[in-house]
């Protein structure tokens, strides 16, 4: 009976450790559920969103205020490289207002600068453009003008790379050669143009009008108003003959001879005809 009384007893100091201890984390428990209750409320769904929303909202005003902060970066100056000769001032002024501009985010960080090089690129003097920004509200333009060397068909220009290009106004006086043609040739014309030159600068004689006519027969104007006709056929070895017959009258020192000459055509294989001016 002892032995049971001894489990019993054991058995009953167990359980109330047991109830001690059971105790003992209901106490502990009372104060975690003061906190949990105090807790909760900030823990809830309604209020995680309000925290969230919050800092959207915070986020949102932030990005408000970024066009007036950048407004106070305006590009308030444009510096060229160098001074340009024939590239419209006008236009250029034009396409640099629109694109510095803030109504068109033309400050200093969100100006486009591609899109400006395309435009100003498009102008038709414009043969390159570089563009870039100098902290804190400038802009560098480097632009490369194009070099006109001929007049096409009396209304465009051939530039020293060979693009045709048409300007705002004609050059109202100008020593420049005028081409003619057909279309899609002014390059073939052009070639053609500066071979001729070439032959021609050995007596100080230069061309003023070069002319492709039907069958491809040359026609040149000259700067002391002879008129030469070549055809297609071996047209620089013929200018060549020309060119030595003409510095055998030059040889006479007759100073005007070169008058006498109306029209020279090289159209003959084994021979220059010449037409005399009666004056």
């Amino acid at each position: 009976m002892r032995k049971v009384e001894g489990k019993g007893k054991t058995k009953s100091r167990g359980k109330t450790k047991g109830k001690q201890l059971r105790g003992a984390t209901s106490k502990g428990n009372t104060n975690g559920r003061t906190l949990h209750s105090l807790m909760g409320p900030l823990a809830g769904p309604s209020v995680r969103w309000f925290v969230v929303t919050g800092i959207v909202s915070v986020m949102g005003l932030a990005l408000l205020q970024v066009p007036r902060l950048l407004q106070q970066f305006p590009i308030t100056e444009v510096k060229m490289e160098e001074a340009l000769q024939f590239v419209d001032q006008a236009s250029l002024q034009s396409v640099m207002s629109f694109h510095t501009d803030l109504r068109n985010k033309g400050n200093y960080f969100s100006i486009n600068l591609g899109a400006l090089r395309n435009d100003i690129q498009a102008l038709p003097w414009v043969e390159s453009v570089d563009v870039r920004k100098i902290w804190p509200d400038q802009l560098h333009l480097a632009v490369e003008e194009r070099v006109a060397i001929a007049i096409w068909q009396d209304y465009q220009l051939i530039s020293h790379k060979g693009d045709l290009f048409k300007p705002e106004q004609m050059l109202a006086t100008t020593t420049l050669p005028r081409l003619y043609g057909p279309k899609d040739r002014e390059r073939y014309v052009m070639d053609n143009f500066h071979q001729m030159a070439k032959v021609l600068r050995r007596t100080q004689l230069s061309i003023t009008e070069l002319r492709l006519a039907k069958r491809l027969v040359w026609k040149l104007k000259l700067n002391n108003q002879i008129e030469v006709m070549i055809d297609k056929d071996q047209s620089v070895e013929k200018l060549l003959k020309f060119v030595d017959f003409y510095a055998q009258l030059m040889e006479r020192r007759d100073t005007s001879v070169d008058k006498k000459i109306a029209k020279v055509d090289l159209r003959y294989s084994n021979g220059i005809a010449v037409t005399w001016d009666d004056v």
